[in-house]
């Protein structure tokens, strides 16, 4: 079996956080609010596979994404990833989104399960795998929003 692995890294997202919301709407048709910025956060995590992206309308964050990238080794991240996701809605007062950005074209079905948090209580990751990006970056290339090192 052979798996290819994702070549984004967490810098393309640093030159690049307009990314966000084209892959949410691209992968997911995930409904997004008005914005008119898209800001790469400081993150509360050390962790550098972590990066916090917040989409805000006249200064004011409307949502906060937070993007992962998992080594493959992922067996305990579904204790991590929720609370990433919720210090990021605490510290910006918005809804917030948890995206995956999966290294492989094959995913364990733990990966795209909902993270049961409690009763009902839930969080879904919003998974992104290297067949879903090529779109993406070939629509912010051609507005001229991609840059590349």
């Amino acid at each position: 079996m052979s798996e290819t692995e994702l070549e984004i890294t967490p810098a393309l997202f640093d030159a690049n956080p307009d990314l966000v919301p084209a892959l949410l709407r691209e992968t997911h048709r995930t409904y997004l609010p008005h914005h008119d910025e898209v800001r790469l956060e400081p993150s509360a995590v050390s962790d550098e596979s972590v990066r916090v992206v917040t989409l805000r309308k006249e200064g004011a964050p409307v949502l906060g994404c937070v993007i992962t990238f998992p080594d493959g080794d992922d067996s305990q991240a579904h204790w991590s990833w929720p609370s990433y996701a919720t210090d990021v809605r605490a510290r910006h007062e918005c809804p917030v989104v948890l995206m995956v950005m999966w290294p492989y074209r094959s995913s364990p079905e733990r990966v795209f399960n909902p993270i049961v948090l409690g009763p009902s209580s839930v969080i879904t990751p919003h998974v992104v795998r290297p067949d879903d990006l090529p779109s993406a970056i070939r629509r912010l290339q051609k507005e001229g929003g991609l840059l590349t090192g």
